[in-house]
């Protein structure tokens, strides 16, 4: 089985990062499912809001206007599950100016084709471009597509990241905190 891997619903909106997108890579290039050879800079995160760090450390997948980042925990998780998966690019946190602790951008390199799209539920992203981006309401998987992938961006839609079974239990197993792995991509009380 596989799933789309996504936040929390716990994780508190007030948690929302913003990306530094002048004085760091575009965010984009993480999220093409390809290697990330050089960078112009180290990508940077900041929140500027009044927050409890003691509870924001208590996540380990974190969001942001530029995508998501990762705790050290996760990120040698997934060295350690699916190391050829993953490229993980050392970034910048910081909370009021203040730097803490290591943070990562978990690039995902690979792009594999895994959505059975006559099973599947969506619509163009686009109205003028119905063969462009698609916007999933529902994933329907194709048996057996990740091979020995363990975690992927789907071919079809690039900016969700899909994970194996296997991929799934060693993050519960390991507790990593403020992921959810949404069956079919839709939360369970939807």
């Amino acid at each position: 089985m596989y799933y789309v891997l996504s936040v929390n619903d716990d994780y508190p909106e007030r948690y929302w990062f913003e990306y530094d997108h002048d004085n760091s890579p575009s965010y984009l290039s993480f999220q093409s499912g390809m290697m990330v050879e050089e960078l112009s800079a180290q990508p940077v995160f900041r929140i500027n809001k009044k927050i409890s760090v003691d509870r924001l450390m208590d996540f380990d997948f974190l969001v942001s206007d530029g995508g998501y980042f990762i705790s050290a925990k996760f990120a040698n998780l997934m060295l350690n599950i699916a190391g050829d998966d993953v490229q993980i690019i050392e970034a910048d946190v910081y909370i009021y100016g203040k730097k803490i602790a290591e943070y990562y951008i978990g690039n995902i390199v690979n792009l594999v084709a895994c959505v059975d799209m006559e099973r599947s539920t969506y619509r163009p992203l686009i109205k003028s471009d119905p063969e462009g981006p698609k916007k999933f309401t529902r994933y329907e998987f194709i048996e057996n597509s990740l091979g020995s992938h363990k975690i992927m961006r789907s071919k079809e839609s690039p900016l969700t990241i899909v994970v194996s079974e296997d991929f799934k239990q060693a993050c519960i197993s390991s507790g990593i905190k403020g992921v959810a792995f949404l069956r079919n991509g839709v939360r369970d009380y939807e």
